[in-house]
């Protein structure tokens, strides 16, 4: 064929070398270029769309979260205006006077309330709360860690109570048994002829706080009266934040009974220690129950705002409550957002997470069995 014959002449000719070199070499660029224009705006379109795909879908799934958000914080509103109307019932039926919103308060005032608390207000759960008690000095005695004794609370008997009351109340039962071991206390016991702490703890399983009142309040006046021999300085303010603490395990014990004694101790907390947050919350939440908003929002703006580790508990509390508030006022994002960080913190905590089944069966069968082993459980623990 005369045509490929030209061609390998003319290829294999000395003066066209350079012309097959100078090819050789452009040719991987020359497929780039056809590579890039053909082939890379298919591809951008396909990652346009792909991103397009992810952001409708993340949007969707925002969508749903939110909607599942606004319908868990729908619920928890709901149950906490029926707790609202049931305490204002149960204060009308007993003729109890409201909450007000006194500040200061004193040491003999709780003195006076203490004589006034006798069994739990609430007859008819008597028996309920009774084995609430019970049941967490029983956890404690066998060493279960304190989060785990919140989480079989909050399953057994929490139906009525926020995540925030319970971790109280399991605190509070923790640091009086650590009071009740320390020597301080045993002194003034035996100093002030008081029952012994193994009755105090046997009537508190049984619901009545009473005696463990009676112990803390004794225990507060000491610390009180010890600041007082000091200047303004580092030894006052370390005794007045030990009975500023005291106090709030006192209002703790003292709520399940009355509301207005327990009030009066953590605002003698807060006079005791300003920066006491967790009075702070304690004192809040009764104000924010008793529908003194102003008050109580006040009080939970301070403590979101504070940047102390201790008071993550404080902070989840805090915002829940917020957020309850600004659902009401048809504040939605606002009320959204605060009940997101609440319940991202409790859902890190595990304290809605219901116990293993196995769990479950021993809380009931220590329950069963608690009455009988009172005297061995209450040993068990001061032993430890």
């Amino acid at each position: 064929m005369l045509w490929l014959d030209a061609f390998k002449d003319f290829m294999l000719a000395k003066e066209h070398l350079h012309i097959l070199l100078a090819t050789c070499m452009l040719m991987p660029f020359i497929f780039f270029i056809i590579f890039t224009m053909i082939f890379p705006q298919k591809t951008l379109h396909q990652h346009v769309e792909e991103e397009t795909e992810e952001d409708d879908d993340n949007l969707l799934q925002q969508e749903r979260d939110d909607a599942e958000l606004e319908a868990a914080l729908m619920r928890e509103l709901e149950a906490f205006q029926k707790r609202r109307r049931e305490d204002e019932k149960r204060r009308q039926e007993k003729k109890l006077d409201k909450i007000n919103e006194k500040r200061v308060t004193t040491i003999e005032e709780l003195e006076k309330s203490v004589g006034e608390i006798e069994g739990f207000a609430f007859d008819a759960k008597r028996g309920q709360k009774s084995d609430m008690y019970g049941l967490v000095l029983n956890l404690f005695s066998r060493g279960i860690p304190q989060i785990k004794v919140a989480q079989i609370l909050k399953f057994k008997f929490g139906q009525d109570k926020s995540e925030d009351e319970v971790l109280n109340l399991v605190s509070a039962v923790s640091d009086f048994l650590s009071l009740a071991k320390e020597d301080t206390l045993k002194a003034l016991i035996v100093a002030k002829q008081l029952p012994p702490v193994e009755d105090a703890l046997a009537e508190l399983a049984d619901g009545n706080p009473r005696i463990c009142l009676n112990l803390l309040q004794t225990i507060m006046k000491q610390n009180i009266e010890n600041a007082e021999k000091f200047a303004p300085g580092k030894e006052r303010e370390s005794y007045l934040s030990e009975a500023s603490h005291q106090a709030c395990v006192f209002g703790v014990l003292a709520q399940q009974n009355n509301e207005k004694t327990a009030l009066k101790a953590y605002e003698l907390a807060l006079k005791l220690d300003p920066q006491n947050m967790v009075a702070e919350n304690l004192a809040a939440d009764i104000y924010f129950r008793a529908f003194y908003e102003e008050e109580a929002l006040k009080r939970y703006q301070e403590i979101i705002q504070t940047d102390n580790p201790n008071y993550a508990y404080q902070k989840a509390n805090a915002y829940k409550n917020m957020s309850l508030n600004a659902y009401r006022h048809n504040a939605l994002s606002k009320a959204l957002e605060y009940y997101r960080a609440a319940r991202d913190f409790y859902d890190e905590l595990r304290i809605n997470t219901p116990p293993t089944a196995e769990e479950q069966q021993v809380a009931d069968f220590l329950i069963n069995e608690q009455k009988k082993n009172m005297p061995q459980m209450i040993q068990n623990i001061l032993r430890r």
